[in-house]
């Protein structure tokens, strides 16, 4: 729980970082790609798209703290005295969790998967139990974003009439692929005209909330925002990055971070296992941006001007085998899932580091398979895991 000194203005604070805001906006619109944040994904991905999603869910987090910091200003003075003393906590602790994840964007270390890796390392075995305490990461805040978005299915299948005229609404809402990007300037950011339909029309109290497109559209995680403390030990905290998708004509509704726990989470296993790769693999940085940076402490801020760290695929090279079975039967091509596992090297052995042992295709001479697309388990209404749900 937050107390009033840990909050801070949010408008003083935007006001502070207008320069390289406008940074982000003038290449995004340089890039023409992602051009608003409901903006599809394009068809073949590039490093630098992170950073446009980086600015969009920036963006998101920023509007949800000024909005809620105002509730907390205001709430003092509703006539409800009652329902404002009981609301007053809530708000202040949503607010400090906005103000905490806006920063953890602002100041965050962009890592890429290229397609293909976050399947793969979603898809790994639980890491082991004496491999937690090995985790850092090396950034006080690291965004690990994908090229291939993980889907997170839908809880429930049929909505009720009402929330189903509201969802059908939020589709309608979302401005077509003809936006002018002129339209992307700062005032934009600072006055909250540029956010998702969904919050636009929220509060006209027309369409479906952000729970409800997630409970009934489900989502695509695009992302991660990682949390770490002065050691780099990962924080529980985390947070997904979320693009609501409507189902039916695959539009973008818009782009919503939702705070979460590691302890608390179903997908834990998930989120320890793309903690494990930023930590143990290699990385390099994307090699249209030659700017380098001065070695530093770890829990500095990334250097806004030194690109996106990508996932180094020359060291994890896939694997295949040959397997008959127990019984002798030829069984049909799969995958069989990638792991961590601890090494020594150096003199005598005595290092031990941590290596990935990638997944294994058996029998891939028997023929082709098709593209793995991962999804998350899926849980019932009270988020525990729905073990009838496939992930895969």
């Amino acid at each position: 729980m937050s107390s009033d000194a840990d909050l801070a203005d949010p408008q003083s604070r935007l006001k502070v970082w207008k320069a390289a805001w406008e940074t982000d906006i003038s290449l995004i619109q340089k890039s023409g790609r992602l051009l608003a944040p409901w903006s599809s994904r394009p068809v073949y991905t590039r490093p630098s798209d992170a950073v446009a999603l980086r600015y969009w869910y920036r963006a998101s987090a920023a509007g949800d703290w000024c909005n809620i910091h105002a509730l907390v200003e205001l709430l003092p003075y509703a006539n409800e005295k009652e329902w404002a003393q009981q609301t007053l906590p809530l708000a202040r602790s949503a607010a400090f969790h906005a103000q905490r994840v806006t920063h953890g964007l602002h100041d965050a270390a962009i890592y890429w998967l290229p397609p293909g890796h976050a399947a793969a390392h979603a898809d790994s075995e639980p890491l082991a139990d004496d491999a937690a305490t090995d985790l850092r990461l090396p950034f006080g805040t690291v965004l690990l974003c994908f090229a291939d978005p993980l889907l997170m299915p839908p809880i429930e299948a049929s909505p009720p009439e009402g929330i189903q005229h509201q969802l059908l609404r939020s589709t309608a809402a979302v401005p077509g692929p003809d936006m002018d990007p002129r339209r992307l300037t700062w005032d934009s950011v600072m006055m909250r005209t540029v956010r998702t339909a969904e919050d636009a029309a929220t509060r006209k109290g027309s369409l479906a909330s952000v729970w409800s497109l997630i409970r009934y559209y489900g989502a695509a995680v695009e992302a991660l925002l990682l949390f770490a403390d002065r050691d780099g030990v990962p924080t529980d905290d985390f947070a997904w990055c979320l693009a609501l998708t409507d189902p039916g004509s695959g539009r973008i509704l818009g782009r919503e971070l939702v705070f979460g726990r590691r302890s608390l989470t179903a997908h834990r296993t998930i989120v320890d296992n793309m903690i494990a790769v930023v930590s143990w693999a290699d990385w390099h940085r994307d090699e249209s941006d030659q700017q380098t940076r001065a070695d530093g402490i770890w829990e500095q801020s990334a250097d806004r001007g030194s690109g996106v760290h990508v996932l180094d695929a020359r060291s994890i090279r896939g694997r295949s085998a040959h397997d008959g079975g127990p019984s002798g039967l030829r069984l049909r091509p799969h995958r069989r899932r990638g792991y961590w596992r601890r090494q020594h090297y150096g003199p005598s052995n005595r290092d031990i580091k941590w290596v990935r042992i990638p997944p294994t295709v058996v029998n891939a001479h028997s023929g082709p398979l098709g593209w793995q697309v991962y999804r998350l388990p899926g849980v019932d209404g009270n988020g525990r895991p729905n073990t009838s749900t496939a992930s895969r």
